[in-house]
Formats: C-alpha cells, structure tokens, sequence
C-alpha cells in the first residue's frame, strides 16, 4: 500500500532493494495461475514505488512456460517487462508439479521452447541491468565490500544492487564506504 512505502521510504532500516514476484506479464496467464492482481496493478505499484523511492533496484520473478502461454502471451509478457523496467529478471521456466491443478491444463509448453523464452528473457535481463547501472552513473553511493578477492579485485554492492568493483584493500572488507558510480 502507499502508506507502508512511504514508510518504508522514510525509514533507515531498508534498502532501496524491492525482489517482487510478477510471474507473468499477460493478465490471461496470471488469471489462470490464480494470482489475486493483474498487469495494471502491478505496474501501478512499482510506479508508486519509483516516486517515493527513487534509484529503486527492482528484481522480478518471472515464470516462462506455464500451461496455456503461447507466443502471443509470452510476447505480451515481454513487451510489459520491456515498459515498467525492472533492474533485474529472476527467470523460471514453469515445471509440472504432480497434484496441482496447472499439471492437468491444457496447453503444455515444449521443454525447447521454455528454455528458448529463458534465453530470451535473460537477454532482456542483462540489457535492463545495464540500463539500470546507466541511470545510476555519476552518482554517489554506499557500498558495502566483500572479502572476496578475484585478481586483485574485491568486490561489494551499493544500497540499490549495483555490484562494484575495486582494487583489493583488506582494511575495506566488511565496511560500508561511499563511492561515485
């Protein structure tokens, strides 16, 4: 609700970090995964959270593949993913699952095609966190660094998920240092 992000928003004790289950773009396949909301309601919402929070990493949930979801419908998906732009695109394809009603639904997705919506959708995914880091640029950011070293590297996220990287210094593992992106 907008009163609990405004709360969030005013608040220290999160991140401008949202992980979100979409599932689908198209209100026909969330319709028949019974899900209580739609592509409107969604979008509204991540647009709601955008105004009270801004620089907001938004990871989303999708699932590809699940019984009834032709080209048309995942296309739709694609297309919805493309305008409300997230940061991210955490991807599944849909798997059946014994004694739930979807195993029994018409409309089964071939194994070849789901992965191919994957690779697709990852696609999508990597453009969007470029997009995402692009927006951010030039701005300054909290990071908290990592003990990982990787050739001569280390590594840590800002508040809003952006993955950093420096030259490895052991007196930063562990703290939060402000950095320009």
């Amino acid at each position: 609700t907008e009163e609990i992000v405004r709360w969030i928003a005013s608040g220290t004790k999160f991140l401008p970090h949202f992980h979100i289950p979409l599932q689908s773009g198209s209100d026909k396949i969330l319709a028949k995964m019974k899900r209580r909301y739609n592509t409107s309601l969604f979008e509204e919402r991540i647009s709601m959270v955008r105004n009270y929070i801004p620089h907001c990493f938004f990871g989303i949930d999708v699932i590809v593949g699940f019984p009834g979801e032709d080209d048309s419908e995942f296309q739709t998906t694609y297309e919805f993913l493309r305008r409300v732009k997230p940061s991210y695109l955490h991807i599944f394809p849909y798997s059946k699952r014994t004694d739930t009603p979807a195993a029994d639904y018409d409309g089964q997705v071939d194994e070849k095609i789901k992965n191919e919506r994957v690779a697709t959708l990852t696609r999508l995914s990597d453009e969007l966190y470029q997009d995402f880091c692009k927006e951010n640029e030039g701005r300054e950011e909290e990071v908290l660094f990592e003990s990982t070293q990787k050739g001569g590297k280390m590594f840590g996220y800002t508040r809003n998920y952006i993955r950093v990287e420096r030259e490895y210094d052991r007196t930063l593992i562990g703290q939060i240092v402000k950095v320009q992106l």
